[in-house]
C-alpha cells in the first residue's frame, strides 16, 4: 500500500521512486496483489503530476480515494492514468493555471499563448488516456478558484478501469466484466457476489502477479542506476 497525500511539488515523482527502491521488499511479499495507492492530495504542479501517474501506470497501481480523503486538481491525472480505480471520495478537476505571482509578470497576449499552451497540453494527454469529452470540457471550464466536483455518473463514465487494461484483462478473463457486473447488482441488494465473482477476480490477481513483478523491476533498476550516478557525482566533487 503507497499513500499519495498533500500538494504535488517538483521532486514528488522522484520520491515516489525512492520510496518504491527502498521497500521493494514488502511491496513485493504478495505480488498477487494488486498495489494500492490512496490518493488524498488538492493537486499542484501538472508536468510533475504526469511523471507520477506513469509510474502508477508501470507498477499496474489500482487507484482509489476513499471517503474522508480528496483527488483535486493535478491530482486527477494520477487517478485517470492508474490502469484500476476506485472511489467514494471526492474528486475535483479545474482549469490548469499559473501561479498568480507567474501570471502578474505577464501581457495579456503572453498569458494568452502560456495557458493555451497548457490547456492543449492537458486536453491531448487526457484524451490519449480516452478520458470522455465531457470530462475534458469540465474541467476546461472551471476556474482555478472553483474547482467542479465529478458526479457518480462523471466517474461511471470515466470507469473503475483504463480502457487499455480492460481489454488486457479481457484477453485473459473473457468472463470478468459480466462476473463484476453481477458483483456489483450483488453488493448493490446487500448479497454476497458469488463464486463467479471469486474466480474472475483469482483470474484477474493471477494475471497481474507477474506485470506488477515486471513493474515495480522497472522502477526499481531505474532509480537504482540513478543512485548510482548520484553517489559518483558526489565522490567526484569530493575528490574521491
Amino acid at each position: 500500500m503507497i499513500m499519495l497525500s498533500g500538494v504535488i511539488e517538483p521532486g514528488d515523482a522522484d520520491k515516489l521512486e525512492r520510496f518504491i527502491y527502498i521497500n521493494q521488499k514488502s511491496l513485493r511479499t504478495y505480488p498477487q496483489e494488486r498495489i494500492v495507492v490512496y490518493l488524498n492530495s488538492p493537486g499542484g504542479d501538472v508536468e510533475e503530476a504526469k511523471k507520477i501517474a506513469v509510474t502508477l501506470r508501470e507498477i499496474m497501481a489500482d487507484a482509489r480515494v476513499y471517503s474522508n480523503m480528496v483527488c483535486a486538481s493535478s491530482c486527477f491525472l494520477l487517478y485517470v492514468n492508474a490502469p484500476m480505480r476506485g472511489n467514494i471520495g471526492t474528486v475535483a478537476v479545474h482549469r490548469p493555471f499559473l501561479s498568480p505571482e507567474k501570471d502578474k509578470t505577464l501581457s495579456a497576449a503572453e498569458a494568452a499563448r502560456v495557458h493555451d499552451k497548457i490547456y492543449r497540453s492537458v486536453e491531448k494527454w487526457l484524451r490519449d488516456r480516452l478520458v470522455p469529452q465531457s470530462i475534458i470540457e469540465k474541467l476546461l471550464s472551471a476556474p482555478s478558484t472553483k474547482a467542479y466536483v465529478l458526479t457518480l455518473e462523471d466517474l461511471a463514465a470515466i470507469g473503475d478501469r483504463s480502457p487499455w487494461y480492460e481489454e488486457w484483462l479481457l484477453a485473459r478473463c473473457p468472463d470478468f466484466l459480466e462476473a463484476d457486473k453481477e458483483a456489483k447488482e450483488a453488493f448493490a441488494q446487500d448479497r454476497e457476489p458469488g463464486k463467479r465473482f471469486e474466480d474472475a477476480i483469482k483470474c484477474e490477481n493471477d494475471a497481474l502477479q507477474l506485470e506488477v513483478v515486471h513493474g515495480l523491476g522497472s522502477v526499481v533498476i531505474r532509480r537504482a542506476v540513478a543512485e548510482a550516478n548520484r553517489d559518483r557525482e558526489r565522490d567526484k566533487k569530493a575528490g574521491k
